[in-house]
């Protein structure tokens, strides 16, 4: 503790022992019997009401040096109210002593006030400017408050936004992709009819379109095999174009089971606070976008391969929910 914070411990323990003090007690005290200090009484409440004024301005500010020079009057006038208490009608001189114990209340309280006469206003005017710059921290406080709450609503309102945008445009995204297979899709199996009904046709016209001058073996022969490959062809080509028709109607189905998980998740999302329910939802949205579809389409040789990201996405949503909680 350093000379400041001692002076300033010393001078408030004194002006606390005043204000403890009783005016009442001290000036009509039955142990006085007929000698009561009854002309002292204003001056004794004048001093303790001017050490309670003291106590609630704020002396930490005012320097070491005067805070020694009030020390002393008001340890003479913490002594003299120590005297008033201790006086006693059988005290030898006892009325003589009397009208010198009055007599130094009322000279001690001049200097008592003399002294704190000139830093009273003085901290008057500090203690209202720190009171005024404490009312404009805390309303600059509770301003800051306000904002943060609203700023953090707007956040959320944004995060909102921007994951439905997310949302939408992703759907928009699969949606596109699922048209442009459907059309895709639609085109080959046109192709695709058209093939077989030309195979079809080429392979039920093909005698009437052989002469009967063509009944050498060697020609019959020439014309079988031309018969065969052309038919071929014609059959591979069909093969070819339903395989393709099947490849694009598959990628329509789910691309459209893709837009549908994403237009459904946002309303299943947002229709529950639980955040292991949103996990949840999280990881079978996941799930219907990665994993691969069974749209009946390609059989049994569909690819596995987002298998392995759904795996991660699952492992990753688990551990987010294992540290929140």
């Amino acid at each position: 503790m350093n000379e400041h914070d001692r002076a300033l411990e010393g001078l408030k323990k004194i002006l606390q022992s005043i204000q403890e003090r009783n005016a009442d007690e001290l000036a009509n005290n039955p142990s006085h019997g007929d000698l009561k200090l009854t002309e002292a009484h204003s001056s004794i409440e004048s001093a303790i009401s001017l050490a309670k004024d003291v106590l609630v301005l704020p002396l930490e500010i005012l320097p070491t040096v005067t805070l020694l020079s009030l020390t002393n009057p008001t340890k003479t006038m913490s002594n003299v109210l120590t005297l008033a208490a201790n006086f006693r009608i059988d005290t030898p001189n006892a009325k003589h002593e009397k009208t010198q114990l009055v007599g130094k209340i009322d000279d001690n309280l001049g200097e008592f006030h003399k002294h704190y006469l000139h830093v009273i206003p003085y901290l008057l005017i500090k203690k209202k400017g720190i009171n005024t710059t404490q009312l404009r921290l805390k309303a600059l406080v509770e301003d800051l408050e306000v904002k943060k709450e609203e700023l953090g609503k707007k956040l959320l309102l944004l995060n909102d936004a921007l994951a439905e945008s997310a949302v939408s445009r992703n759907s928009e995204y699969f949606c596109k992709v699922a048209t442009a297979h459907k059309k895709s899709s639609k085109t080959w199996l046109v192709i695709a009819c058209i093939l077989a009904v030309a195979t079809v046709a080429i392979a039920i016209a093909w005698p009437f379109l052989v002469t009967a001058l063509e009944l050498n073996p060697l020609k019959t022969a020439e014309g079988i095999a031309t018969r065969i490959i052309i038919v071929s062809l014609m059959s591979f080509s069909v093969v070819w174009s339903s395989r393709i028709y099947r490849a694009h109607r598959h990628l329509y189905v789910v691309n459209t089971h893709r837009q549908t998980a994403l237009q459904t998740f946002q309303s299943f999302f947002e229709a529950t606070k639980d955040p292991d329910i949103k996990n949840a939802v999280l990881l079978a949205a996941t799930r219907c976008i990665f994993s691969p579809s069974a749209s009946g389409f390609l059989g049994g040789d569909q690819d596995n391969s987002g298998t392995n990201i759904v795996e991660i996405i699952g492992k990753a949503t688990e551990k987010a929910s294992t540290n929140s909680s």
